[in-house]
């Protein structure tokens, strides 16, 4: 039975993670097409990274891997990537505040709550004030810019510049019906597959439910459970890593 949930965790979390490189792909289609079977190992190997390093490195490897195979190089991976990032964070955020709302989940995962909120509000001011002082938000850029030789100082507006017209783009013309769908659909397999991991292990005598298992991914790694003192957050683990990285090479 063990291995009946286990398959099924890991067939939830594949058709998650194709959702999330299809709701990707709709950010670069509104510019160029890309092979979606490229996109998905990106995504893949973006996965890994950040499962083992911390401060989102998978995210930086994702941008410049995707960038060397676009016609607008870095500013329209930069742009899709923020903007993939925005909207995880925002639906993270959420999940996070409702069940702390509803007092699920242990006092770990109310601490990574009110992190998560205070991440969301400033993501939601700094929105607003991009878009209400856009001129401003401009002339920065110039400013900073202009402290480099020529050369760098046109790099830096031509790839500012380019981002910005790139998020405008997406904001105005994408389907939101389609990316709607995309994330409830890509949220609900990764919550079903957290949800079948912790069934299965719990089989096994690791007795963590699906809300520590949501907490922990989303605040912690490989990297920094390593670092820690008490090497029996190790052993705890341990499973998880394995299977995490299970997936992604499935992938």
């Amino acid at each position: 039975m063990a291995v009946i949930i286990s398959i099924l965790a890991v067939a939830l979390m594949v058709i998650g993670h194709i959702l999330k490189n299809n709701r990707w792909a709709q950010f670069i289609d509104i510019h160029e097409r890309l092979n979606r079977s490229i996109l998905l190992k990106i995504l893949s190997v973006s996965h890994t990274v950040n499962i083992i390093l911390p401060l989102r490195i998978g995210d930086i490897c994702r941008i410049y891997m995707s960038s060397k195979r676009m016609r607008n190089g870095y500013a329209l991976a930069i742009a899709t990537v923020v903007v993939d990032l925005y909207l995880d964070i925002v639906v993270v955020s959420i999940i996070f505040w409702e069940w702390s709302l509803f007092r699920c989940g242990g006092i770990e995962l109310k601490r990574v709550a009110y992190q998560y909120k205070l991440i969301l509000v400033v993501l939601l001011l700094g929105t607003m004030l991009g878009v209400f002082f856009k001129k401003q938000l401009k002339k920065f850029i110039q400013m900073t810019a202009s402290i480099f030789n020529e050369k760098i100082e046109l790099e830096i507006l031509f790839i500012s510049y380019t981002v910005i017209a790139s998020f405008k783009d997406i904001v105005h013309k994408l389907n939101k019906k389609k990316l709607i769908l995309y994330t409830i659909g890509m949220w609900c397999s990764y919550l079903g597959s957290y949800y079948c991991f912790a069934v299965s292990i719990k089989k096994i005598g690791v007795n963590y439910n699906v809300f520590d298992i949501f907490t922990f991914i989303f605040s912690q790694n490989c990297l920094t459970v390593l670092l820690q003192k008490n090497l029996g957050d190790v052993v705890r683990w341990n499973s998880m890593f394995i299977f995490l990285l299970n997936i992604d090479a499935v992938i």
